[in-house]
């Protein structure tokens, strides 16, 4: 049970973030960049895996970031999915 909590609390705090995202269209992979600039987390990787979204499959990212001590990793996973056009966000 204390390594399960220890565990959590780590996960949670991790300065290291790195997020998978299904998205609509290019300005709302822009958005969370704002979201990101706005949170003062730095940006450390982005790659593109999916350009052009089509009516089967969408449009995906993996960002890596470094997020602050104090941030809360799911709370901003949480901003960025209750963004207009994302369609998934998941950490990995």
């Amino acid at each position: 049970l204390v390594f399960s909590r220890i565990e959590y609390r780590m996960i949670n705090k991790s300065p290291e973030l790195r997020v998978f995202v299904e998205y609509t269209t290019k300005s709302v992979l822009n958005s969370i960049f704002d979201l990101i600039q706005h949170e003062k987390i730095t940006l450390q990787t982005v790659e593109i895996t999916r350009q052009k979204p089509s009516a089967k499959k969408p449009a995906s990212a993996i960002i890596v970031m470094r997020m602050n001590h104090s941030d809360s990793a799911s709370t901003f996973l949480e901003a960025i999915g209750m963004m207009e056009g994302v369609i998934q966000v998941e950490e990995l």
